[in-house]
Parts: structure tokens; sequence; C-alpha cells
């Protein structure tokens, strides 16, 4: 199945072919699972989150790296073909602020800054033809800073 659909044949074609050689009925759904599983198609195969951090009473940190391993694009280009779809790291980072139970109004109020994609890393492009896909993979925003501040009663 797999070599069948890597030379570019349908799920339907697969489907056709395996009843007509081997009498096996399998469905086009089946078809699609073996092959997005077995070639990493629509999705990495692997992804990897990673983190270190530092909490004490009044201090947080933490510093997240996530990787997305490459895969095969399930929608075709402006070309017609399947894009390989690279290897993606952003790094997302956090620090806290906790006031101590003595600071009067501020007791019991915590302070956030977390910036999500630190690097501002732009995702792989593909060029489609006009077609609902989505042109872009993983993370898109760019960097994303976020602040907040919470406080206990």
């Amino acid at each position: 199945i797999l070599a069948l659909y890597a030379k570019g044949m349908t799920t339907r074609d697969i489907q056709d072919l395996v009843k007509e050689l081997y009498g096996v009925d399998v469905s086009p759904t089946l078809v699609s699972q073996i092959t997005a599983d077995r070639l990493g198609i629509d999705g990495p195969r692997s992804t990897v989150t990673s983190f270190v951090g530092y909490n004490d009473e009044m201090y947080s940190a933490k510093l997240t790296i996530n990787y997305s391993g490459k895969f095969k694009d399930g929608a075709t280009n402006n070309a017609g073909r399947v894009e390989v779809v690279n290897p993606f790291i952003t790094t997302n980072v956090s620090f806290g602020y906790n006031f101590a139970e003595d600071a009067g109004l501020l007791a019991g109020t915590s302070m956030r800054l977390i910036i999500d994609n630190l690097f501002e890393t732009e995702p792989q492009t593909i060029r489609r033809a006009n077609t609902n896909n989505l042109s872009y993979n993983n993370f898109t925003l760019g960097r994303v800073i976020k602040f907040g501040i919470s406080k206990t009663f």
C-alpha cells in the first residue's frame, strides 16, 4: 500500500487494486490511515516538548522548547505535488513574580510575563492553488507577548 501510494495512486485506486489482486476489501479510509501513520502525512511523526524551570515563593521562570519533526503535507501545492514540511522549533519563555504576604494591598498578587515564539521563527509556507487548505504550517502568529496579573483574596 505504501509503495503504491508513494507512486501517486489515489486511495480509491489502491482499494480497487488490492481487491482485484488479493480479493480483500479495504476501505479508502483504512488506506489513508495506513499511509498517514507510516509516512507522516498531515502531521509530524515526532514532536518533542522540553522545558526547564525555576520556582521559589517569589520568583518563577520557565523556558520551553517545542520541536515538530518533518512530515509530508496532506494537500498539494500549486504545482499539484505534495511537499515535505521541514522540522520546526519554537522557544517560549515565562517569568513570574509573587508579592509577599506582608506586601499590604499587593499581598496575594501575582504577575506573569509570557513570550511565545521568542525568536519569532517564521513557519514554512506552501504555495497553493485556489484551495481551502492552509498555506502555512506550525505556529503562525510570530512572537506573542502576554502579561497577566492575578489576585488571591
